[in-house]
């Protein structure tokens, strides 16, 4: 058995990247027959989907449903110095 990397490309059957998977999860695709090593030599790093696979999604694509991702600080290097200040972002301050 080749070794793996310890994340491994997985391609679609179209030759176009779907995702990378933890090395034993890749294995076990290999082993299964869902999936075969893209290329031939050294480590593993990239597996393909075979044609034959009957993969299906198995819900919806996940959504964050948290609050929005804006920072409400920033860090401002000034001008003639060093010093790093904070300050608070200015979309934070909208009403």
């Amino acid at each position: 058995m080749r070794t793996f990397a310890s994340r491994v490309e997985l391609i679609g059957p179209a030759d176009k990247h779907i995702r990378y998977i933890p090395c034993a999860l890749a294995q076990r695709m290999v082993v299964a027959g869902s999936a075969n090593i893209a290329h031939a030599n050294g480590k593993v790093r990239a597996i393909k989907l075979t044609e034959t696979s009957n993969l299906v999604r198995i819900g919806d694509a996940s959504v964050p449903t948290g609050p929005p991702t804006l920072r409400f600080t920033r860090w401002v290097r000034l001008n003639e110095s060093a010093t790093l200040v904070i300050e608070f972002h200015p979309r934070s301050l909208y009403e």
